[in-house]
């Protein structure tokens, strides 16, 4: 890489470590805890990302690729215990499986594409069958529990109504922390595609953006932005549930992927996953 290259990206990467950094002070985490989080995805992305020809990756060439000593990075890669982006997506929160589920089903929504409020009896539209018709194989008090931890639901001894068209777990703090690193993972793995792919291979990114607005108009953006951005994701949920195999289990596959859009678009496919 030339000097002016590395002048770039080393600006650009103290650009996207400061909301980082803000977000790890606000939650206590200190510099040596990040530091080794850093060290142990310098080793992991060398040994899984950067092998030569398909050759078994070594342990030298993992510690010239990250600069980490070949001892270090012979430890970091005994004990890695945390779970892969796919192991994570194949565990899903069921929580969110339920609400996207309720949201994109025509049994459980109404000629707007609104969710019922659904009944915890026999009668139809029940929770019990929605629960059934994907599969969530969880007694229902217990998903009605979690929903209702979630801030998600409003429940009455004969009904529950599902309180917003989007999951936004406000009362789980350490899943909203989840879902942060999922979207800064999806963003930045697509920016690193575009940045090194052909151009009729990039994924769309897109963002629009003026520096010279009043600052009395930024509730009146915010809240049209929301309103149409939420029209948008309802639709491209119905659009890309299409696809899920969760949802479609009749589907014929070979391999598990994970995609969705920010707006941008992101994919994650794994070579792991492979169906028989």
């Amino acid at each position: 890489m030339n000097t002016q290259n590395l002048s770039t990206l080393q600006q650009a990467v103290n650009r996207l470590l400061k909301p980082l950094i803000r977000l790890l002070l606000r939650h206590g985490m200190p510099y040596g805890v990040f530091a080794d989080l850093a060290k142990q995805a310098y080793v992991e992305v060398a040994y899984h990302d950067f092998q030569l020809n398909s050759r078994k990756q070594s342990l030298s060439r993992v510690s010239i690729i990250s600069g980490i000593n070949r001892k270090d990075v012979a430890k970091m890669l005994k004990n890695t215990d945390s779970p892969s982006t796919n192991e994570i997506g194949l565990n899903r929160n069921r929580a969110s499986r339920v609400v996207n589920s309720w949201l994109i089903d025509p049994r459980f929504v109404d000629d707007q594409n609104k969710p019922l409020v659904l009944n915890l009896g026999e009668q139809t539209p029940s929770f019990e069958q929605l629960l059934k018709a994907y599969s969530i194989d969880v007694p229902v008090r217990a998903v009605l529990d979690e929903l209702e931890r979630l801030g998600l639901v409003h429940t009455t001894q004969e009904t529950v109504e599902l309180l917003d068209i989007s999951y936004v777990p406000d009362h789980d703090h350490q899943e909203q922390l989840r879902i942060c690193g999922d979207a800064a993972h999806d963003l930045l793995t697509t920016l690193d595609h575009n940045l090194s792919a052909g151009s009729k291979r990039k994924r769309i990114q897109r963002s629009v953006a003026y520096d010279c607005i009043d600052v009395s108009a930024l509730e009146h953006i915010q809240q049209f932005t929301t309103e149409e951005i939420q029209q948008f994701v309802s639709h491209y949920n119905q659009r890309l549930a299409q696809y899920d195999l969760d949802i479609n289990p009749q589907q014929t596959v070979h391999r598990r992927a994970r995609a969705g859009i920010g707006i941008y678009y992101f994919q994650d496919c794994s070579p792991k996953e492979d169906f028989s």
